[in-house]
């Protein structure tokens, strides 16, 4: 995570693609109005009938998305609750309504809804939402698991809208789906995260991994008018059809129905345009559990946040603390917490530690016996000295390959490795501290010192003296109002301020030539790093002398973009007609080159990727 790592892609396919965002998100944000109070026993739909004369459906969404604990995301589509009074309102209208209404009246519908209703013919006795949160926070695992595939997700996000967190954790505590031979899943177990991918080819002993995470609909403009807790839970009444598609596809390649497929929640990657704080990421990790759990999945977490959310390192351990005891199959396993190629933070090796012993969970059985055959910990189940050293693990490795050196030139080239691996900014733990989870002393001053950096990356723009020296740059500007609103609402940075959008427009109408391509720089959330020596002008004067020879004609001016986010500079290739089409270029004919940087992809290096896609 270090500032070096910038630049995210460089090159828009012509003049116009500056002009074909659609509207922000952001510039789109209503604030709703106070529900007035329900009568006592009424429902959802007998409320919309009193309200508007008949059914209603953007009220209907409305009702639904205030009855969620407050999000930023909500707020940002336009459901959220007004108000502490609104919020009781709509969660005492869905209390009364029938689970069948619910059913009856999708707030989105498309083919997608038909796909993923439930497996089972409902089975479920429970009348109304209200008397189905009874039933999940009293009853035990039999019985849930003997209805819960008559759930629809929508049914399933409605229900968990009424849970408090304690609620939450005590479903999540006694509902488990274990992978098909194994412990990871299980009672008692917290793994540590893998990833498999596809559905149909998926025969062998290993099926489907996916991730997903509330907020990523609304931020790519598809929100439909829906809640983010709605969206999530079908995402997982997907993932429950792939499970039968998976078993189908065993069954007929002559193997046991046994599907191993789970769920990543990304919970937090998005940032604070989805949720903002600690409290709201720990709500989110909550919801998705139980929803997951709720539709058969064994579902695993990436409790992470972005540098530019309201929560520090100290608090992202609460929020471990706070959602342990709902009983993930998995956790996120990173290096001291940090991701090195996205530069986001999440769970740590030495959370792993830590959250066993408080909590008493173990690893998968198989691999803890690993862990004793490497003499990592003894048959007590006891760190021993070799616990913490990367060197061993690595001696081990090379030895179960056949590797017949001594001993101490295989941790000799083990050492240089690790040198190498940290000479790019990695950080790999090596001993502990006082406590088998601390970190070393020095590592964890470092880490924090890194931190500190990258927030004063966060919030720094473009210096003027900086600008000044590129040659020929046009300085723009985007939507958002200044740092801070870009920060907490980053779609205001996909689109150009009218005054940059009539720059651009003159821009066009006096060249001399008639140019179909135009670099743009954007400091992004790292201006420190675009600003570094060695990095920005090498990819720019590379890609132009390497464009020389194609169709391609760079226009000489170097369009400079204050707070404008990721979208506004990946690689995007399209005709006019294209760019003229509200919603037509977006990610699917855009490509990205990352990690652009002197301590990773060069910048002559990452020059010859993008040639591979334009070219």
């Amino acid at each position: 995570m270090q500032r070096r790592a910038f630049v995210g892609g460089v090159i828009s396919g012509s003049l116009v693609a500056l002009n074909g965002f659609p509207p922000s998100v952001s510039a789109q944000l209503q604030l709703a109005k106070s529900l007035p109070p329900a009568r006592v026993g009424e429902d959802i739909f007998a409320y919309l009938i009193r309200q508007r004369g008949k059914f209603d459906l953007e009220l209907y969404c409305q009702i639904l998305g205030a009855a969620n604990a407050f999000k930023e995301g909500d707020q940002i589509v336009g459901v959220a609750a007004a108000d502490e009074q609104s919020r009781r309102v709509a969660r005492e209208l869905l209390f009364n309504t029938s689970i069948q209404n619910i059913d009856a009246h999708p707030p989105w519908a498309d083919e997608l809804s038909k796909w993923i209703l439930p497996p089972t013919e409902r089975v479920v006795e429970m009348r109304t939402i209200g008397e189905l949160k009874q039933f999940l926070v009293t009853k035990g695992e039999p019985e849930i698991h003997a209805t819960k595939d008559s759930l629809s997700s929508d049914v399933i996000a409605c229900v968990v809208k009424l849970m408090s967190n304690e609620e939450l954790i005590a479903v999540g505590a006694k509902v488990f789906n274990s992978l098909p031979h194994s412990k990871i899943g299980a009672n008692g177990y917290l793994g540590a995260r893998i990833q498999i991918r596809h559905a149909k080819s998926r025969t062998g002993s290993f099926g489907l991994y996916f991730e997903t995470g509330q907020g990523a609909d609304f931020t790519n403009g598809h929100s439909h008018g829906m809640d983010m807790l709605i969206h999530e839970s079908r995402k997982y009444g997907f993932a429950r059809s792939l499970t039968e598609t998976v078993r189908s596809a065993r069954v007929q390649a002559g193997q046991s129905p046994d599907a191993w497929v789970h769920v990543n929640d990304v919970a937090g990657f998005i940032g604070p345009e989805v949720f903002r704080s600690k409290e709201q990421l720990v709500r989110c990790c909550l919801e998705d559990i139980v929803m997951g759990k709720l539709h058969g999945l064994a579902i695993g977490l990436d409790v992470c946040c972005t540098l530019h959310m309201d929560v520090s390192l100290d608090d992202l351990d609460w929020c471990l603390d706070q959602v342990a005891p709902a009983c993930p199959a998995y956790l996120m396993a990173l290096p001291t917490k940090i991701d090195p190629m996205l530069g986001y933070l999440t769970t740590g090796f030495q959370d792993h530690v830590r959250l066993r012993e408080k909590f008493g969970y173990r690893v998968n059985d198989r691999m803890w016996k690993f862990f004793q055959d490497l003499q990592v910990v003894d048959a007590n189940d006891k760190p021993t000295e070799h616990f913490g050293d990367p060197t061993w693990v690595y001696l081990q490795y090379q030895q179960r390959k056949g590797d017949q050196r001594d001993s101490q030139a295989i941790v000799a080239e083990g050492r240089e490795q690790l040198a190498e691996i940290r000479s790019r900014g990695v950080f790999v733990a090596e001993g502990h501290g006082k406590q088998t989870w601390d970190l070393n002393e020095k590592l964890s001053s470092d880490i924090r010192s890194i931190y500190t950096d990258a927030k004063q990356c966060i919030w720094r723009e473009w210096e003027d003296g900086f600008v000044s020296q590129l040659p020929k740059a046009l300085r723009l500007e985007t939507r958002s109002a200044n740092r801070e609103a870009y920060i907490l609402h980053p779609t205001s940075g996909e689109q150009l301020s009218d005054r940059s959008r009539d720059a651009v427009r003159n821009l066009r109408n006096t060249q001399a030539e008639p140019f179909n391509c135009v670099i743009v720089a954007s400091e992004g959330l790292n201006a420190l790093a675009a600003m570094d020596d060695d990095q920005l002008m090498p990819l720019v004067s590379g890609l132009r002398e390497e464009l020389k020879p194609t169709a391609y004609r760079v226009a000489p001016q170097l369009l400079v973009v204050n707070s404008g986010r990721v979208r506004a500079g990946y690689i995007t290739s399209a005709d006019g007609s294209q760019w003229s089409i509200p919603n037509a270029v977006d990610h699917n004919i855009t490509r990205v080159v990352s990690g652009i940087a002197t301590t990773a992809l060069l910048p002559e290096l990452a020059v010859k990727e993008c040639l591979k896609i334009l070219v």
